[in-house]
């Protein structure tokens, strides 16, 4: 693709230096990345800032950077040996890098999903995979374990949600091996960092909110705030949200789809769509009462916690939306604990359980 006609197409405002109409192989935020006919982003991070990497492009040709143009007159890069380069300014470079990657790694994924919330992500976006797996359903979830794709994991992260040239090179190569939908776990640093840019969901999900990542957010508004984002920016026109509606914060997620009259499907004792009646543990499983529109039945989960009820409910709403019946529940019966997610290790005179747990609540 040619530089200029990419740009042509993006939203976010920049100007150019130096122009030249590179022809564009990729674009990339780390240095490392970067070969003849790529776009170098230029960003400053926790621990590195891409400024001191520049020279070490200066053998490569036709390269392309993307820089702030609103950097202090001691940040600003030396511009003596910037000629080589074609430069694009702007004020909002990871807005600015995200739109450029996003045509350059198009997908065709049918439908894509996204789960937010404090606990419970990676368990949900584990047993959807498993349930559309059950399906013939060609599909992949991406979070914590990594990127998971026709049962195997392909590509593995540091991050629960990639950075959004990494998220968006993922679902260019399933898309190529003929992916046809994707969950993708939601972190509030990944949403407020803007990992998610320029992609939009079919379906949102919010699990629950407590304690975490306050040394990042500093306080809980903020951290609320960057979960809501999710549903404030990443939706479509007729996007479903699926919201756990015991959860204490559940009312200003439904209040941003009200708003944007999005249909909801909600879950819990407190649930319109799906109500628990009762949850009653047994032996190594969970007699479960449910409600769904005007169904009444029971329904033996195998699990050891409520937590982990929900968690599977909820996965069941997004696979089968409003048109989940009593019969699309035999499909959990086989499904397996994610790695590390209140895992089975010994289960003879007493059980040892494996458990990712990291905040107070989990």
């Amino acid at each position: 693709m040619k530089l200029f006609s990419i740009l042509k197409n993006c939203s976010t405002n920049y100007y150019i230096k130096n122009k030249f109409d590179n022809n564009v192989l990729g674009i990339s935020s780390d240095s490392r990345e970067i070969k003849n006919n790529f776009i170098f982003s230029v960003i400053k991070g926790e621990k590195f800032n891409g400024q001191d990497f520049i020279k070490k492009l200066m053998h490569l040709k036709q390269v392309t950077l993307i820089l702030s143009d609103d950097l202090s007159a001691s940040e600003k890069v030396s511009t003596d040996y910037l000629e080589k380069f074609v430069i694009i300014y702007s004020n909002k470079v990871r807005e600015l890098t995200s739109e450029i990657a996003s045509l350059i790694y198009k997908n065709k994924i049918n439908e894509l999903v996204s789960v937010t919330g404090t606990n419970g992500k990676t368990s949900i976006a584990d047993y959807t995979r498993q349930i559309w797996e059950k399906n013939n359903i060609r599909c992949a979830s991406i979070g914590t374990l990594g990127t998971i794709f026709n049962k195997k994991q392909h590509f593995s992260q540091k991050l629960t949600t990639p950075q959004s040239i990494d998220l968006l090179k993922v679902l260019n190569k399933i898309s190529k091996k003929k992916c046809e939908k994707v969950i993708i776990e939601a972190s509030s640093i990944g949403i407020d960092q803007g990992r998610l840019s320029n992609l939009k969901f079919d379906k949102i999900v919010f699990t629950n909110l407590s304690r975490d990542h306050l040394d990042y957010h500093k306080n809980m508004r903020d951290y609320l705030n960057a979960k809501l984002r999710l549903f404030k920016n990443h939706n479509k026109e007729k996007t479903l949200a699926i919201i756990n509606n015991d959860d204490l914060y559940s009312n200003y997620f439904a209040k941003i789809c009200k708003k944007k009259k999005l249909k909801i499907l909600s879950y819990g004792l407190k649930g319109n769509f799906i109500r628990f009646l009762s949850l009653r543990k047994k032996e190594n499983f969970f007699e479960v009462k449910l409600k769904i529109k005007d169904e009444t039945f029971k329904y033996d989960i195998n699990c050891n916690s409520r937590f982990e009820v929900y968690n599977i409910i909820c996965s069941l709403i997004i696979c089968f939306g409003e048109k989940l019946k009593y019969s699309d529940f035999r499909v959990i019966n086989n499904i397996k604990q994610p790695k590390g997610r209140l895992e089975k290790v010994y289960d003879k005179e007493f059980k040892i359980f494996v458990d990712y747990a990291h905040t107070p609540e989990a």
